[in-house]
C-alpha cells in the first residue's frame, strides 16, 4: 500500500477495525459462539443485553484502531509547500504548477503565489491546478510600462549585442514595484498563518527570496536557466582556477586554453563584486542587474520597518542564496562538466516539467507522414516574439526552407502571420502554428532536427528525445547553454550576427546529412533515461525531503557568505588589478628610459663623425693619447645638449 495516500490508509485503517470487531464477537467457544448467535437472533427481545455485550468486546477494537493511527501517523505525515511561480515567462511557471500539482497529488497542502505585471488574458478555458490554494496580486503598472512589457522579446532582441541587457529595463522596473506593492499588502500575514515547512523560490523572483529571509522559512532555490554564475557564487564561495564551469555570462568555449581559463576565473572574481553593494565604488563595478532590480528590492526591506532589522548586515542576495537548504538547477550532470566541484545540495531536475510524449493528432499527423526527409521544429522559446522578428532575419529563414521541399517545418510563433510577410510569401512545406505541442513532436519517427534560441527546458527535451539541435543564442545566458550540447556533440551554433541564408542552409544540412549528430544525440537520449527514477519523482522527493528534515538536509555553513568567508577572492581580483597597473608602470618608465638611451647613443655616433671630419679637414697629427680626450669632451657637450632636447 502507498502510506503517503490518505484515502488508502483510510481503507485500511477501516479494514482493520472490522475485522477486529468480527475477531472480538466471534472468539470464544462453540458454545459461547452459539449464545453469541442467539443473541444477535433474538436482539428484539433483549436489546439493553446485546448491546452491552458488544460495546465490550467492541472496546478492544477501539484501542486497536487508536493505536493503529498512531503508527499510520507518521506515514501519512503532509507537509506544507509554497511556491513562487513568475509572471513571466510562461514556461517556468508551468513548470511549477505542474510541480505544484504532483505535490498536490501526494496529498501535501501546496499554496503557490504570483504576481500578475500584466492583466490575465480572458480565455474560455483556464487550466488551473487541481487541490492547490493559488495567492494572486495584480500589479497597477503604468501604461507605459505595460506598454514595454508586452513588447518584451520583439525585434530588439535580434539586434542588440550579447550582453546588452537593455531589453530587461521594463521587466526589472516592473519586478521592483510588484515587490513593494508585496510588501505593502496582507500577503506576508497569510504566509505567517500557513507556516509552510518549506517554500520553493525561483531565480526569476528575487522579492521572493528576501520575503523568506524576512519571516526566516526554509526554502529551495530553482535556477531556472540552469547552473548561472549567481548560483555557483552562492553555494561554492572558494573558487579555484580549475572546475569552474565556463560563466554564462561569456562566449567561453566549455574546454578553455590556459589563457581563456585566466580569463573565466577573472569574470567570476568580479561578479563577487559587481553584485555586491561596496561604499564608494558601487556606481563603478557594480551591474546593471544590481543596479536596476536586486539592490533595489533589497533597499525596501531594508527601509521597511518591520523588516529592516533582519537586512542591517546584508548587502546582496548571494548571502540570501547561500542559506537556501537545497539548489535546484534546471539541467543535467550529462551536460554538466565540473560537477563532481560542487556541494551535494546542488540537485539536477532536468526534465521535470515533461510529459512522456504522446502519438501526434489530426492534422500534424497527416502533414507529419508527408514529409518523405524528415520534420524541423522550430522554436524560440516563449520570452522570444517570433512573430515581431525583423523583416530581413524572416527572410532568412523562409529563403532556406523553401530549400528544403521534401522537409516538414513547424514553426511556432505568437501571431498567426509575421509582421511584413504575406501568407502568400510562406513555402509551402513551412506551417506557422500558435500552438505546438514541442514534446510530442520530439518524440515523433521523423523528427530529424529542432532550431531552437537555446533555452534550457526546450534544450532537455531535445535530450530527452535525442534529436540535435541548431542553435541561434538571442541572449548570452543561452549561449553557454548550447554549448554544452556542442561539446557533447549533438549541437551546432549559428551566432545571430551571422545568421545569412546561406550559413544557415550550411548549418541545417550538416545536421541533416551528418550521421554523428543523430547518433551522440540518441546516445545521450539513452543515458539520461536509463536511471532508477524520473526526473519529477526525483524532484517530489527532494521536496519531501527538505520539508521534513529542514536544516538537516545538507552541510550547511552557520554563518552568512560575508566579506571575511571571500576575502581571498577579493584578495586576489585587487592582485590581479595591481599587477596590471604596475606592469603597465614598469613597461611605460623602461620604454622611457630605453628611448633616452637610444637617442644619447644616436648623439654620440653623430658627434664622433663630426670630430673625424674637423680632424680631416684641420690636417694636423694629433696623438692618439690626446684623442678619446678631446673627442670625449665633444661628445660630452652634444650629449648634454640631445638630453636637453630629449627632455624638451
Amino acid at each position: 500500500l502507498d502510506f503517503s495516500d490518505q484515502q488508502n490508509v483510510l481503507q485500511l485503517v477501516n479494514f482493520i477495525c472490522l475485522t477486529s470487531y468480527s475477531c472480538a464477537f466471534f472468539s470464544g467457544s462453540a458454545q459461547e459462539k452459539q449464545r453469541k448467535t442467539e443473541l444477535c437472533q433474538c436482539a428484539s427481545q433483549t436489546n439493553q443485553q446485546a448491546e452491552m455485550f458488544a460495546r465490550n468486546h467492541a472496546f478492544k477494537a477501539y484501542i486497536v484502531w487508536i493505536l493503529l493511527n498512531v503508527f499510520l501517523i507518521y506515514f501519512v505525515q503532509s507537509l506544507k509547500i509554497v511556491i513562487f511561480t513568475p509572471d513571466s515567462p510562461n514556461a517556468g511557471r508551468e513548470a511549477l504548477n505542474k510541480l505544484a500539482q504532483e505535490l498536490a497529488f501526494r496529498n501535501h497542502d501546496v499554496f503557490t503565489f504570483r504576481t500578475l505585471l500584466l492583466p490575465e488574458q480572458p480565455y474560455l478555458v483556464v487550466q488551473r491546478p487541481h487541490k492547490v490554494t493559488e495567492f494572486k496580486l495584480q500589479i497597477d503598472l503604468p501604461s507605459e510600462w505595460i506598454v514595454h512589457l508586452r513588447a518584451f522579446g520583439n525585434a530588439s532582441i535580434w539586434t542588440t549585442e550579447y550582453g546588452d541587457q537593455k531589453y530587461l529595463h521594463s521587466l526589472w522596473k516592473a519586478q521592483v514595484e510588484a515587490c513593494s506593492t508585496t510588501l505593502n499588502s496582507d500577503f506576508l500575514d497569510r504566509l505567517r498563518h500557513i507556516t509552510p515547512d518549506v517554500c520553493v523560490i525561483p531565480s526569476d523572483d528575487p522579492c521572493a527570496l528576501g520575503i523568506v529571509h524576512a519571516l526566516k522559512l526554509p526554502f529551495i532555490y530553482y535556477d531556472s536557466d540552469g547552473l548561472q554564475d549567481e548560483t555557483i557564487l552562492s553555494v561554492r564561495p572558494q573558487l579555484f582556477l580549475q572546475g569552474l564551469p565556463p560563466s554564462s555570462y561569456s562566449t567561453l568555449p566549455r574546454r578553455m586554453s590556459l589563457f581563456q581559463t585566466i580569463l573565466n576565473l577573472f569574470l567570476f572574481s568580479s561578479a563577487h563584486i559587481r553584485d555586491t553593494y561596496i561604499p564608494l565604488l558601487h556606481c563603478f563595478f557594480a551591474s546593471e542587474k544590481f543596479k536596476l532590480l536586486e539592490w533595489p528590492i533589497l533597499k525596501l526591506f531594508k527601509n521597511n520597518s518591520q523588516l529592516s532589522v533582519e537586512f542591517a548586515q546584508l548587502w546582496s542576495l548571494k548571502q540570501i542564496r547561500a542559506q537556501a537548504l537545497a539548489v535546484f538547477v534546471n539541467t543535467d550532470w550529462l551536460l554538466e562538466d565540473a560537477h563532481g566541484l560542487f556541494p551535494p545540495k546542488i540537485i539536477p531536475v532536468g526534465g521535470f516539467h515533461m510529459d512522456l510524449p504522446r502519438p501526434l493528432f489530426r492534422p500534424y499527423n497527416e502533414s507529419v507522414d508527408k514529409a518523405s526527409d524528415g520534420v524541423i521544429v522550430v522554436s524560440f522559446g516563449n520570452r522570444v516574439n517570433s512573430s515581431a522578428m525583423p523583416l530581413s532575419v524572416a527572410r532568412i529563414f523562409l529563403q532556406t526552407f523553401q530549400k528544403l521541399p521534401k522537409c516538414r517545418i513547424f514553426w511556432r510563433i505568437d501571431s498567426t502571420t509575421i509582421d511584413g510577410i504575406l501568407p502568400e510569401q510562406v513555402p509551402s512545406n513551412v506551417n506557422l502554428t500558435q500552438y505546438l505541442p514541442q514534446v510530442d513532436f520530439l518524440g515523433a519517427r521523423k523528427m530529424r532536427m529542432l532550431i531552437s534560441h537555446g533555452g534550457a527546458q526546450s534544450i532537455m527535451e531535445a535530450v530527452h528525445a535525442g534529436v540535435p539541435v541548431l542553435g541561434i543564442p538571442l541572449m548570452i545566458p543561452t549561449y553557454q547553454t548550447l554549448r554544452k550540447l556542442e561539446a557533447r556533440g549533438m549541437a551546432l551554433i549559428l551566432d545571430k550576427s551571422n545568421l545569412t541564408a546561406q550559413n544557415l542552409l550550411t548549418a541545417v544540412l550538416a545536421l541533416l546529412h551528418n550521421k554523428k549528430y543523430t547518433l551522440a544525440a540518441k546516445q545521450i537520449s539513452k543515458m539520461f533515461k536509463d536511471r532508477p527514477i524520473s526526473p519529477i519523482d526525483s524532484t517530489i522527493h527532494w521536496v519531501e525531503f527538505v520539508g521534513r528534515y529542514k536544516r538537516g538536509s545538507f552541510f550547511t555553513y552557520e554563518k552568512d557568505i560575508l566579506f571575511s568567508m571571500n576575502s581571498l577572492t577579493y584578495a586576489m581580483f585587487f592582485s590581479v588589478v595591481l599587477a596590471g597597473f604596475s606592469l603597465a608602470y614598469y613597461y611605460w618608465m623602461f620604454g622611457r628610459k630605453h628611448c633616452t638611451t637610444l637617442a644619447a647613443e644616436d648623439c654620440n655616433s653623430k658627434a664622433s663623425s663630426t670630430d673625424s671630419e674637423i680632424d680631416s679637414s684641420d690636417g694636423k697629427h694629433i696623438s692618439d693619447e690626446k684623442i678619446p680626450a678631446r673627442r670625449e669632451t665633444r661628445s660630452t657637450s652634444k650629449k648634454v645638449n640631445s638630453l636637453s632636447d630629449v627632455a624638451k
